[in-house]
């Protein structure tokens, strides 16, 4: 069971990289062109790099002593992100903990979830050092990386038994998710800047979570914050927002093994159902409002950080109730409210 809720995890960790640094590596592509880069495009560059440190918790990076060098020349550090297996938090030993995760497990997937799993080690070989120039060869990897771990997520929920593990397995995903989405937002978004740099980067994150095409069918006005939120923070029925993780691992967890002779909710329904209902009672327009002492938005930063300190209880409480008493859970979000 343990071993089915990390690979949940693993696969949404991996994708949620492999999205961040592909629109990145858009960025620098037309970086090295001949065309001057706009100040719009610098800006969002500059913020998603900051994004990569905060998502992946490879601290320094982009954010600590020295980052001014590394920002301005960010290759060879996006580089160690993408293959440092000693690093933990870059995509080679997340594809790693995934490999060893699903081959532990390897007797409830299918063949063809097996063959996906060969795919993701073949391309895992092939984020070696000696194999590589430059982070420019690694391009079609990511490419392959996104269709293998999309497979990968359809495979297992079409073709695992939806029994207990399976469960544990999707609510390690929607954990995922909702940590990556959040950390994501709150390091991009919270502090307001000059309207055409957020519109670019508004659109940026939205290419990241998937959700761009969906934004431009629903929002004809431009790329604004108020109207992000809606899309990616409170929407229910896209299934790349937090509420929508939040309604799925309500779903799960109602599956897993309580003493349901007690009338009350266990421990995890609680953290489910509060932070479900804390989102479902806000509003974007006040979520967006910018203070008038700074440009920070107070209320969106509230707000996800308690998120990300609520999913962060709900893993310690499902491996308290459900996994070996001594494992603790890995902390992959900064929450200390400066650390953004």
């Amino acid at each position: 069971i343990r071993d089915r809720f990390w690979l949940g995890r693993y696969a949404e960790r991996a994708e949620g990289l492999v999205r961040l640094l592909r629109v990145i590596q858009l960025y620098l592509a037309d970086s090295q062109l001949e065309s001057i880069s706009t100040q719009e495009s610098a800006f969002a560059l500059y913020q998603l790099l900051r994004a990569v440190t905060h998502t992946t918790t490879l601290y320094p990076g982009f954010v600590g002593e020295g980052y001014e060098e590394r920002l301005a020349s960010p290759e060879s550090e996006l580089l160690s992100v993408v293959i440092d297996r000693n690093r933990t938090g870059s995509l080679a030993q997340t594809l790693v903990a995934l490999l060893v995760t699903a081959r532990s497990v390897r007797d409830r997937l299918s063949i063809d979830t097996l063959r996906v799993i060969n795919d993701i080690d073949v391309l895992l070989d092939g984020l070696q050092e000696d194999k590589l120039n430059g982070l420019n060869d690694v391009d079609d990897e990511l490419d392959n990386l996104i269709t293998a771990l999309v497979g990968l997520s359809g495979l297992i929920s079409e073709n695992m038994t939806h029994e207990q593990g399976w469960h544990f397995l999707q609510i390690g995903r929607r954990i995922e998710r909702a940590m990556h989405t959040t950390t994501l937002i709150r390091s991009t978004i919270v502090t307001a800047t000059e309207t055409n740099q957020e519109a670019m980067l508004v659109e940026s994150v939205l290419s990241v979570i998937d959700s761009l095409m969906t934004y431009k069918r629903n929002f004809l006005l431009g790329f604004e914050v108020s109207s992000f939120l809606d899309l990616v923070l409170l929407n229910e029925s896209n299934p790349r927002s937090v509420s929508y993780q939040l309604m799925q691992i309500q779903e799960h967890v109602a599956y897993l093994p309580v003493d349901r002779t007690r009338q009350q909710l266990s421990p995890e329904e609680r953290l489910t159902l509060e932070l479900l209902t804390k989102l479902r009672l806000s509003n974007s327009n006040e979520l967006a409002s910018v203070g008038e002492l700074n440009a920070i938005r107070e209320n969106m930063d509230q707000i996800l950080t308690h998120i990300q300190k609520q999913l962060y209880e709900l893993n310690n409480v499902m491996t308290a109730a459900y996994f070996q008493k001594d494992e603790q859970i890995q902390q992959l979000v900064p929450l200390r409210p400066g650390d953004m």
